[in-house]
């Protein structure tokens, strides 16, 4: 399956809308169980609708393509123009593994079917006359047990390796004391070719932006000398997450309190799924570069970004990205508004 198929197909599996520029939009609906004359009961099942305009809300396909490769909107763009030229034809639309759009009309895979209804779909004839009662339990246990068994298949593709995020994972330093059981959000040097969710930087999380391109990139300087110990240096520093908007960052500091929905850009050395792991990366990091004011980011999925740097603009937190890069040369910026 193609990336941008397989983010079409992953977009649909978790009941989410998507918008597809120049094409349309799919939606997944559920419709009820329903009861025919001759006393067969269709069980409750989803399908996929399609609309050729743009839904609001809905998933933009750009975005997605963004989020798993790491390139701006002009490189997301590249990329959905080729795939989209690659599927349409003069009759049809037919995107790999998810389906065929014919005029107005969607037609599922087989594949996207027993994603979206892995009980069936098909009518079954009850043996006897059921009570109101009764038929309310079967409905409700079919409800249930489709639902568990459609959230153990999602659960089960997406913790498949997906093959579109090989071509485009950014590495994450790691550090050496990592659980082998850990991954990072934008790609690990522990883990190749894991796992990467779709669902990590959603609601206000923005995409982060790729390292710049330098044409002559310098060689990072040594570090400065520590200063001598003061009595006020011997004070203790607190531990665990930071506001980004308090103190001073690694090559540059924040002059004033950041605004509610200011976009903000971080310089990130690593991405961690515990508190602990990220406590043990700092603590290494600190012996490399002492001079950096390492701070922890928590994201909306539950990961933590350790970054050095905090900054009011693209441009500020590439240079500070290049003077880090001598200690942290897979160090990049992410970006998204503050809170």
């Amino acid at each position: 399956m193609d990336p941008v198929s397989m983010l079409i197909f992953n977009a649909l599996a978790q009941r989410r809308g998507i918008n597809l520029p120049e094409i349309g939009s799919l939606c997944v609906v559920s419709e009820p169980a329903r009861m025919q004359e001759n006393g067969k009961l269709i069980p409750p099942f989803s399908r996929v609708t399609f609309s050729p305009e743009p839904e609001p809300g809905y998933d933009e396909i750009l975005w997605l393509i963004g989020e798993s490769s790491g390139r701006d909107e002009a490189g997301s763009r590249e990329i959905y123009d080729a795939w989209r030229s690659s599927v349409q034809t003069q009759r049809s639309i037919y995107i790999e593994s998810v389906g065929e759009i014919v005029g107005n009309t969607f037609i599922p895979s087989e594949k996207l079917q027993r994603t979206l209804n892995p009980s069936g779909i098909a009518a079954f004839q009850l043996q006897r006359p059921f009570t109101l009662r009764q038929i309310f339990f079967w409905v409700g246990t079919t409800v249930i047990v489709g639902g568990g068994l459609a959230a153990g298949l999602i659960t089960f593709l997406n913790s498949r390796p997906a093959p579109y995020d090989a071509p485009y994972a950014e590495k994450v330093p790691v550090a050496e004391t990592l659980a082998d059981d850990d991954t990072t959000h934008r790609g690990s040097a522990t883990e190749e070719g894991a796992e990467k969710t779709l669902e990590a930087l959603t609601d206000s999380d923005l995409t982060p932006s790729a390292p710049a391109t330098d044409p002559a990139r310098p060689t990072p300087s040594a570090p400065p000398k520590a200063k001598p110990a003061s009595a006020s240096s011997n004070a203790p520093k607190p531990s665990g997450p930071q506001p980004s908007s308090a103190s001073s960052v690694g090559g540059g500091s924040t002059a004033k309190t950041p605004q509610r929905g200011e976009m903000r850009y971080y310089v990130v050395v690593g991405t961690y799924s515990t508190d602990e792991n990220a406590e043990r990366f700092i603590a290494s990091a600190r012996k490399k570069d002492a001079s950096q004011n390492y701070r922890k980011l928590l994201l909306s999925n539950g990961k933590i970004m350790v970054y050095t740097a905090d900054m009011g603009s693209d441009a500020e937190a590439q240079q500070q990205r290049r003077a880090v890069s001598g200690n942290f040369p897979d160090a990049w910026v992410f970006k998204r508004r503050a809170r």
